[in-house]
């Protein structure tokens, strides 16, 4: 039998001794064991929570990638006056057309304001030669406007690509982009220049 263990009671204000019996210490060991518990159950309890709480942080930080894109892309309604905006510069084209009076990006406008000072000042033609909308100085006799079409381009862009006959069968495509409301000409696509503006910058840059 082991020896008694000895603790402090107080009884009537002073303290006393007493032996420490068997069911003490079954009881001492009961409540350590109870704390352990409850200390790993907060534990795993935490852990779970903070993982579940990663997970919805994680799902909703992709979401809010996601949206601004499919927010600030171009609507319906948007991508339809694109359309017509575009058939109205083919509309005009036969006759005597200025391709100046289309309304044009800032990028764009910049460049053929410097094509014009460049013609200017060199008496005669610089970079552009022909109508950027159809590369053409004349349109045909059967000229015609057969179909559209227009797609979203980007976040605020369109390109309206229209079926023609113009000299036979021509396909041109027209890049647009929204900017407060209004649809401006950003790059013009024929089957002879891939791209308007690009020529524009290649052409200025080696002096015309």
């Amino acid at each position: 039998m082991s020896a008694p263990v000895l603790r402090m009671r107080r009884a009537g204000g002073r303290p006393s001794l007493r032996p420490r019996s068997d069911l003490d210490r079954l009881g001492a060991h009961k409540g350590a064991v109870d704390r352990t518990s409850r200390g790993a159950k907060g534990i795993c309890g935490g852990s779970m929570r903070g993982k579940t709480s990663g997970r919805v942080a994680t799902a909703l930080m992709l979401l809010a990638i996601a949206m601004p894109s499919a927010a600030s892309a171009a609507t319906p309604a948007e991508l339809a006056a694109a359309k017509r905006y575009v058939e109205g510069i083919y509309a005009k084209l036969p006759g005597d057309f200025d391709y100046r009076s289309a309304r044009y990006a800032p990028a764009l406008k910049a460049l053929i304001a410097k094509d014009d000072a460049c013609a200017e000042a060199g008496g005669g033609i610089c970079v552009i030669d022909a109508v950027p909308f159809c590369d053409c100085q004349d349109t045909g006799s059967d000229y015609k406007l057969v179909s559209s079409t227009v797609v979203a381009k980007g976040d605020t862009g369109a390109r309206v690509t229209v079926q023609m006959r113009n000299g036979g069968p021509k396909r041109y495509s027209v890049d647009l982009v929204l900017i407060k409301g209004s649809w401006f000409v950003s790059d013009i696509a024929t089957p002879t220049t891939p791209s308007f503006a690009a020529k524009l910058r290649k052409g200025l840059k080696s002096g015309g």
